[in-house]
């Protein structure tokens, strides 16, 4: 559901880390043969190690691993991306492009071109949801509030559209949505407005 995250145990061990309007489904003989998911949103996997192969199917994209810790974000009208932490894994596409990431590393699939782009990242960025923390480094605006909005289970409109590519480095644990919109506000000098419940808006000047 949106606003909830759950940790989830699978047949063979492996954890899985669910987050906000995410969901996982696998056949009932997951642990027989190769250990096969599906993941509809965003998830991180901290695969039980053994002779198996442990594929994760997302939209099209086939990420197979042994034993490792990675993070698979696949929602719609977003690039889909793997986040690797420790291990190994090859990612492919359905048009049968493929990596084979190192730890530290993320590659991108543009959902417009199928084209795979591997990069280096601070892989926090991309996992300490699980950790129930917000972290956003030089992450523009429009990115940060679609992950507030899942995270809080809100609606926030961006009045002026220049201020989507303002970008934000911060982090928030367990922070209430009321300090995190403080905490844009004064970094990003906006004026933020409380609509209604569950509804809020943001306008100000475009950044410099």
């Amino acid at each position: 559901n949106v606003g909830q995250k759950l940790l989830t145990r699978l047949p063979d061990g492996t954890q899985v880390y669910l987050n906000s309007n995410s969901n996982i489904s696998y056949s009932s003989d997951f642990s027989e043969h190769a250990r096969e998911i599906i993941l509809t949103g965003e998830a991180f996997f901290d695969v039980f190690h053994d002779d198996r192969p442990f594929v994760v199917h997302a939209n099209g994209m086939k990420t197979e691993v042994l034993g490792t810790a990675f993070n698979v974000k696949n929602r719609a009208g977003e690039d889909a991306e793997v986040t690797l932490v420790k291990g190994t894994v090859r990612v492919k596409t359905s048009g049968d492009k493929s990596l084979i990431l190192q730890p530290n590393q993320q590659v991108v699939i543009s959902t417009a071109s199928g084209e795979m782009v591997a990069r280096e990242v601070n892989v926090l960025r991309y996992t300490s949801w699980k950790d129930n923390t917000l972290f956003f480094e030089r992450t523009t605006l429009r990115e940060a509030i679609r992950e507030i909005e899942m995270w809080y289970a809100v609606d926030i409109d961006i009045e002026n559209p220049a201020l989507g590519s303002c970008v934000i480095t911060a982090k928030y644990q367990n922070e209430p949505l009321g300090n995190v919109l403080s905490s844009f506000q004064f970094l990003l000098n906006l004026q933020i407005t409380k609509k209604n419940e569950g509804r809020y808006s943001i306008n100000g000047q475009a950044c410099k």
